[in-house]
């Protein structure tokens, strides 16, 4: 039933402008321990996305992912295998939303989306290309902040894994990829920009109850143009900023 409902909400959150969200709950996100590393060893790494991973679209943002839904699945797959973790994904139990959509631009798409145990992995799919333009991993927040099943660390490694999957990063990226999403959870950094991708967290908040309110971690890319004309935040110089605090 969670995550049907997930499915639901998350859905509706999908949208391909940029979403700074109004987070009246981020408070209860900072709470949350940053997440175990994947890797052992603490050196620094500066991981570099394939650069045939993306490609000019017609779509809103200008580009789009060359990674069909069964290419991400094998390299989702891949990643999560080389890192000791058992939660693969099976192309049959991907589902397709019946509505085909448009975009800004006019540019057709349909959602697919994965339920999983903690959250629902969500793709949004140009119909005509066949191309992925984003993907996004949502949640409860009561989920979330669950201290006792450690859910935030599952959910951040899930998401470090999904943006690799889906950019092609080494796998040696998966430390920073991960950092990356953790840092969307502070109001100050909800939008963080990295290596031709936008990273973001939006929220629905459900003032009437609050464990109902959801979470949806998303990555896209987008073009230069754009990246000025949003006046997007970069990752390494927020990095520098808090360090230098």
């Amino acid at each position: 039933m969670m995550n049907k409902y997930i499915s639901i909400i998350i859905t509706n959150l999908i949208i391909f402008a940029l979403i700074i969200s109004g987070c009246t709950e981020k408070n209860i996100l900072n709470d949350v321990s940053e997440p175990s590393r994947f890797s052992a060893t603490s050196d620094e790494v500066n991981p570099t996305m394939n650069q045939g991973a993306v490609e000019e679209s017609g779509n809103v943002n200008g580009m789009h992912y060359t990674a069909s839904l069964g290419e991400f699945t094998r390299r989702y797959n891949t990643i999560m295998m080389d890192t000791g973790g058992t939660d693969y994904l099976y192309s049959e139990n991907w589902h397709k939303d019946s509505e085909v959509k448009s975009d800004n631009n006019g540019i057709k798409y349909q959602t697919y989306y994965y339920n999983q145990e903690y959250f629902t992995l969500t793709i949004s799919i140009e119909t005509q290309t066949n191309k992925i333009m984003s993907i996004g991993l949502g949640t409860m927040m009561n989920t979330y902040v669950n201290v006792e099943n450690e859910s935030s660390s599952k959910i951040l490694h899930a998401c470090a894994i999904m943006a690799a999957a889906i950019g092609n990063f080494d796998e040696k990226s998966l430390d920073t990829l991960q950092d990356i999403f953790y840092r969307t959870t502070y109001e100050e950094a909800s939008a963080l920009y990295y290596q031709g991708n936008v990273f973001t967290l939006s929220t629905n908040v459900d003032k009437t109850d609050s464990k109902n309110s959801t979470m949806l971690f998303r990555i896209f890319p987008i073009t230069d143009d754009l990246k000025k004309d949003w006046k997007l935040l970069e990752y390494e110089e927020y990095i520098k900023t808090i360090q230098g605090r």
